[in-house]
């Protein structure tokens, strides 16, 4: 069923946003995961339906607001890349796929009801193209009449996708050519603001490749989950970043959408820094090692008691951002954490203690799974030789180039309609 539930991929490429160009599956990729404080690069190609990985390479970054100084960050990219094709041996890449942390993209579903007056005619893509068009056009208003959103306005719409379809309650592939009284779809988007969007274009040039794609971070990591065609899939995503994390729902098979709030990683290796009068690096190696649970006893519970305080405040926060969900009651029970914070044992552990769980009054019984690489080892191969790969920071670019590799496909009508949809309301 999962199958139906997930359809109609639209690619975004270069006919809707100019930057943006065609790709040819037998082609070399780069995925690109610019986090708030590392970037990574990850070289690829699609072979039978997997991502073979051949080449791995990141940079760590001290930016604030990498947006203002945007030579500069493609020329920390370019490092990373470098790297990776050090390692491929591989120095032609077709294009590169984005994904950004820092809360820039935005992505949520947006779903609406059409009544069909003359139910008995069969749906044409005429009608079809009426329906989208009202569809995103709404959710685009929508968007703009939020405050908070006010920033975003008008929003530039970076990709859409067909997440459900039903037609007189009856779930189904393609609403074209059924005949019924009701048409419901669903349609998740992911947008930025006009600065960032420019920001893109600018970005784009500086870095000298052609841009496959740019997608939402957390919608690629449930898109690769759905790989295993879980019926009714039903987690919350928390991806724990360098200086924020991320909170996505999905309930039904179905995305909602993400929020953001400003506490991830960097707030502990900072308690480090000021602790034990250590070098940002230094303390960013104690946090790890701390997390892998290679220190010492007495060591590790002195850390544990700095990061004690710190801890509690991230779990209030990710309680707030449960309140941006509607049915917060009704949230799933499965918690998947990833990103380079998501091995702190205060946040996952954290989630079943007492303490912590005063500050997690949506959530009763469930259970919290570190979600790594591995968890798709069925749709990846990798060649010998990489090292430093696999740990939950990579869980984001491996989701990435799964997702990229599914919009490889032959479009359908219903998938070049939306396209047509987005091109006609930019």
């Amino acid at each position: 069923m999962i199958d139906n539930l997930l359809v109609a991929i639209m690619k975004l490429m270069a006919r809707t946003l100019p930057f943006l160009k065609k790709q040819n599956p037998r082609d070399a990729f780069l995925v690109l995961d610019i986090g708030t404080k590392i970037i990574k690069a990850v070289i690829f190609f699609v072979e039978d339906e997997k991502i073979i990985i051949i080449g791995y390479g990141k940079k760590h970054h001290n930016l604030e607001n990498y947006t203002k100084n945007v030579r500069r960050l493609a020329d920390l990219c370019k490092t990373a890349i470098s790297q990776a094709q050090k390692q491929s041996r591989i120095q032609k890449i077709n294009g590169a796929i984005l994904g950004f942390g820092g809360g820039f993209i935005k992505g949520e579903t947006f779903s609406q009801k059409f009544f069909r007056e003359n139910f008995q005619r069969t749906i044409d893509i005429s009608e079809l193209k009426n329906i989208l068009q009202k569809l995103q056009w709404k959710a685009r208003e929508e968007i703009c009449h939020r405050p908070e959103e006010a920033a975003s306005c008008p929003p530039k719409l970076l990709q859409s996708w067909i997440c459900e379809a039903r037609v007189d309650g009856y779930l189904v592939t393609n609403p074209f050519d059924f005949q019924g009284k009701e048409i419901m779809l669903s349609v998740f988007n992911s947008y930025s603001s006009a600065d960032f969007f420019n920001f893109l274009e600018e970005f784009s040039s500086f870095l000298k490749l052609e841009l496959f794609g740019i997608f939402d971070e957390s919608f690629a990591v449930y898109q690769a989950i759905l790989r295993k065609k879980i019926p009714n899939f039903n987690a919350i995503f928390i991806d724990v970043g360098g200086l924020s994390t991320n909170v996505s729902v999905a309930r039904k098979g179905k995305f909602e959408k993400s929020v953001e709030f400003g506490l991830g990683g960097q707030n502990f290796t900072e308690l480090l820094t000021r602790t034990f009068g250590v070098s940002e690096l230094e303390a960013e190696d104690i946090k790890i090692k701390y997390s892998r649970g290679e220190l010492g006893y007495g060591v590790g519970k002195k850390i544990a008691k700095i990061f004690e305080k710190a801890s509690l405040l991230w779990h209030k926060a990710l309680n707030l951002s449960f309140e941006e969900f509607s049915f917060k009651r009704y949230l799933p029970s499965q918690i998947y954490l990833f990103g380079g914070g998501s091995l702190l044992p205060e946040l996952r552990d954290g989630l079943i203690k007492k303490k912590a769980k005063e500050h997690l009054s949506n959530l009763a019984d469930f259970k919290a799974e570190i979600l790594t690489p591995s968890h798709f080892k069925d749709s990846v191969g990798m060649v010998k030789g990489i090292e430093d790969y696999g740990f939950p920071q990579d869980t984001v670019p491996l989701s990435l180039a799964l997702f990229f590799s599914s919009t490889l496909k032959k479009e359908s009508i219903f998938e070049k309609i939306l396209k047509q949809t987005l091109r006609i309301i930019q």
